[in-house]
């Protein structure tokens, strides 16, 4: 669990260093929302691949789909659309369990600078946990069951 985390951590930590290298030359400041998506079953964690990710930031959507790790990421080229200090939403389905999830973030305030122009790089982070939906029908069955357990334990 351990390896994995600081797996986890090195790996994004070059994949920052990545995209800033790539964006040295860009001549307009960018932010970049990542993340990864997990699943826990029993105390093992598991990364989850070909989830479909969605990223909202002020009511802008990209859309993407999880890597073999479960990461993800997406680049908002305009900042004015997704910015420093914005808060932004994910949800993540994977079609194979049908589970889903949801987590957010703010994007930081300060930015990395990347071109001798000004320009930066703003950047946000948040990880997405699936879990069993709870439908309707069996959230109603429970309250129902809880209901006719309480009135027949207290019937005397």
């Amino acid at each position: 669990m351990y390896q994995k985390l600081m797996n986890r951590i090195t790996l994004s930590v070059v994949f920052i260093f990545a995209v800033l290298a790539l964006t040295a030359f860009a001549s307009a400041s960018k932010t970049i929302i990542n993340g990864a998506v997990y699943q826990l079953e029993g105390n093992v964690v598991n990364e989850i691949s070909g989830a479909d990710v969605t990223v909202t930031c002020n009511e802008s959507v990209l859309n993407t789909i999880s890597e073999s790790d479960g990461s993800f990421y997406v680049v908002y080229n305009d900042t004015e659309v997704c910015g420093p200090n914005t808060s932004f939403n994910v949800s993540a389905y994977d079609p194979q369990t049908e589970l889903s999830g949801f987590s957010g973030g703010n994007v930081d305030k300060d930015g990395i600078p990347v071109c001798s122009n000004g320009c930066k790089v703003y950047l946000g982070h948040a990880d997405v946990w699936l879990i069993p939906e709870f439908s309707l029908v069996a959230g109603l069955t429970t309250i129902m069951v809880a209901i006719g357990a309480f009135y027949f334990v207290r019937r005397n």
